[in-house]
């Protein structure tokens, strides 16, 4: 639908300005189930020990049900974005528990996987709504809380995070492991949502450091690795395209100096980045080698219906995982891959649809869709659901433009280059 379409159905052009000014209650229940989500979660689990870690999940998830329900978020979405999440969603528990029938059923921790798998895709709706509801609400102060949250405690513990040695003892004492991979990414993706509002180029390439800083304390290669370089499309948003020129420029120039001439990458010596800075050996990169093997073997041996928990006949344990989207294939077959794949398929159409409109949410989206692609093709499997919220705060966006509420940004990009 183009950006005509509000012109030619006023009533929902009309409904879509009375809903984006909600009342201070539904303000409210974003916030703080941004808050939350993005910020006090993962804290809470990792210095609240004395509280079962279920309570603080139990939270997160009323507090998504109650953001769904009141934000109205699921009014206004792309709907073939939102229809190939939502054939995910639900589809991809059902072809789990049919590749466990067709298999050797009877054990009873791959049974039991069945119904968390199920809670997950639950909760997968849940942050695909909470995205939609990040982009069609004006939560500003939620968001530069949430940053600032996330950046106090992380300085605050940096001596855990930049030590391998003490995230494993604090993994030994308590029994669980430290929050480091959900809080790197919720990170990422606040900073993300944060750069894009930044229209002066030189806030934001103070912003992009001060973040860039943040994301490699953080023990999480992956979101440090894809949030620096998803963070580097940010200036794509600066009408002015001198500044943008130089926000590139300068940004890469840093990161280079810093890598390359400046012993800066002498300090992450002991951390979980000496591998990639100073070509240490990571026994990790084994262990996920020899997943990935036996993923692909799952896939060869029954392509169709995959095999469902596969990782416990090898482990005889859960939470072993191919670390890309290859993991459905292998645990529920080839059509629980096409339905993941489709989400893709419908975004880029949308998306090349924006571009070649030149509008503005393109721009405004892209390093949130190429961290959430970054993370599921190289990082995380797709029940890893909190990346749905890039594809519902995409999904929200695009549907916004189809009501005229994003105007499209071309003759300002091209009034500013001359």
């Amino acid at each position: 639908m183009s950006a005509s379409y509000a012109e030619h159905n006023p009533e929902l052009s009309g409904e879509w300005y009375r809903w984006n000014r909600p009342t201070m209650p539904v303000v409210l229940i974003v916030s703080a189930t941004l808050l939350f989500q993005f910020a006090l979660l993962s804290l809470l689990r990792n210095e609240v020990s004395a509280v079962p870690s279920v309570v603080w999940t139990g939270t997160a998830a009323v507090l998504l049900a109650l953001c769904a329900f009141f934000s109205g978020a699921y009014r206004f979405l792309d709907i073939r974005t939102a229809l190939a999440t939502l054939g995910f969603l639900a589809g991809y528990p059902l072809l789990c528990m049919l590749s466990y029938w067709f298999s050797d059923s009877g054990d009873p921790l791959r049974q039991s996987q069945l119904g968390y798998n199920a809670m997950l895709m639950l909760l997968g709706l849940g942050y695909f709504l909470l995205g939609a509801a990040l982009a069609n609400f004006r939560v500003d102060l939620a968001l530069w809380t949430a940053f600032l949250v996330v950046c106090a405690y992380v300085f605050w513990q940096r001596d855990l995070f930049t030590a391998v040695d003490a995230i494993y003892e604090r993994l030994q004492e308590r029994g669980l492991g430290v929050e480091y991979q959900n809080l790197g990414d919720c990170f990422v993706m606040l900073s993300l949502l944060l750069a894009v509002r930044l229209r002066d180029w030189l806030s934001m390439l103070i912003f992009m450091l001060l973040a860039l800083v943040v994301m490699f304390t953080i023990p999480s290669r992956s979101a440090a690795l894809f949030g620096a370089l998803s963070l580097a499309l940010a200036p794509l948003v600066i009408e002015n395209l001198r500044a943008r020129y130089w926000q590139f420029i300068l940004f890469g120039l840093t990161a280079y100096l810093g890598v390359r001439v400046l012993p800066l990458a002498s300090i992450f010596e002991g951390t979980r980045f000496e591998s990639i800075f100073l070509g240490t050996v990571d026994t990790s990169w084994e262990l996920r080698s020899q997943i990935l093997e036996m993923g692909l073997s799952t896939i060869a041996q029954s392509p169709l219906l995959g095999r469902w928990a596969y990782e416990v006949e090898a482990f005889g344990d859960t939470g072993y995982y191919v670390h890309n989207a290859l993991d459905v294939w292998a645990q529920a077959g080839i059509l629980a891959f096409a339905l993941f794949c489709a989400i893709w398929f419908f975004i880029s159409l949308r998306w090349g649809e924006l571009f070649l409109q030149r509008n503005q949410a393109a721009f405004e989206s892209l390093p949130l869709l190429l961290f959430a692609a970054l993370s599921w093709g190289l990082s995380r499997n797709p029940s890893y659901t909190l990346l749905f919220v890039c594809v519902g705060y995409f999904a929200a966006l695009a549907a916004r433009v189809s009501l005229g509420a994003i105007d499209t940004a071309g003759d300002a990009v091209a009034n500013a280059s001359h």
